[in-house]
């Protein structure tokens, strides 16, 4: 949101008009995402508060992702407010060096601070996100910013390995990713530091504590529609897959959509083997069949056992899912599930 500092008071007003075209539409989950809604001024935080509270419910989860950076009190005060319930942050790592490498200007100090701050007012819900893989983190220091997270009053972590982007900073500095098989060893490492704390992984980059799954994620991997507002924004409704203008000047004029796709049956089962797969509980055999009116066996006669009996999937009376060496190998799995298509 930072690009759209000179525009940003008309963007707000735009998209709440877009917010206000939903009319008296309720829904499940809202998510406030972009990395840097908390960047907002305090008055078009609430304004745009405002106008997404009168589409939640009282059993909505409502979701805004935080920048410490730019995190005060006021707009804690704002959150509570208007019924935020769940937060998630971009916290990356603990370690101030690192942060630092990375062109980030929260601290460790700050974190925690924050942390105790939100749950001090009783917005509990609370996800960090933890990157590896970045430039000079050792898998000691990763191990470090698993003990810290888990001694902290959160209930979701997110964890992805480093992704370096052409245009972004990183590449024009020549920064690798790490290889599959560093990734690999840090990801053995996540998963089992968090299941000693019982942060269970219910989708291949989320963990949770106590069942607290991200309903709004969890949409997501089911398939399932969802709304799409804003800049640059993807939806998916009645079939169809759209995306927002990432124009300004479009959007301010109201010109909000830059495309739309219908998806082909065939697009629709890849979409939803691939998504259900990345979740731990894997595909719904039932609901497969309910959805696309044909047995899962019917659709992929040979694939699914050859990855059954390879170890990379696992089978249950209800469910088709992922075995731990299955989730690592997903695209090779997809790959050869596709083939048949």
């Amino acid at each position: 949101m930072f690009y759209l500092r000179p525009y940003v008071r008309k963007y707000i007003k735009e998209l709440t008009k877009q917010i206000d075209n939903l009319g008296k539409a309720k829904f499940k989950t809202i998510y406030i995402g972009g990395g840097t809604p908390t960047s907002l001024s305090p008055d078009l935080l609430e304004s745009l508060l405002s106008s997404l509270s009168a589409h939640k419910t009282n059993k909505t989860e409502f979701t805004i992702e935080v920048n410490l950076e730019t995190m005060t009190h006021k707009k804690l005060m704002l959150m509570k407010k208007y019924g935020i319930n769940r937060l998630s942050i971009g916290v990356q790592t603990f370690n101030d060096y690192l942060l630092k490498s990375i062109n980030r200007y929260h601290n460790k100090r700050q974190i925690i601070y924050w942390i105790n701050k939100f749950n001090k007012y009783e917005i509990t819900n609370i996800n960090i996100d933890l990157i590896y893989g970045l430039p000079n983190q050792t898998l000691e220091m990763f191990k470090k910013d698993i003990d810290i997270a888990t001694s902290l009053n959160i209930s979701h972590i997110s964890s992805y390995s480093l992704t370096v982007s052409k245009g972004t900073v990183f590449f024009k500095k020549g920064v690798k990713e790490v290889s599959d098989e560093e990734s690999r060893v840090y990801y053995d490492l996540l998963y089992k530091e968090l299941k000693k704390k019982k942060f269970y992984r219910y989708e291949v980059s989320n963990f949770a504590k106590d069942k607290m799954y991200s309903r709004h994620n969890i949409n997501y991997w089911n398939a399932n529609e969802y709304v799409a507002l804003g800049l640059g924004a993807h939806g998916y409704e009645n079939g169809i897959r759209y995306q927002n203008t990432s124009n300004i000047n479009e959007y301010l004029k109201g010109n909000y959509f830059i495309s739309k796709e219908e998806l082909s049956f065939v697009e629709q089962i890849e979409e939803f083997v691939m998504l259900n797969l990345r979740k731990e509980v894997g595909i719904n055999k039932k609901k497969f069949k309910n959805r696309f009116n044909k047995d899962i066996y019917e659709v992929f006669t040979t694939s699914l056992k050859e990855n059954v009996n390879n170890k990379l999937l696992k089978e249950t009376k209800t469910h088709i899912k992922t075995a731990y060496l299955g989730m690592m190998l997903l695209d090779s799995v997809l790959i050869k599930m596709f083939l048949e298509l």
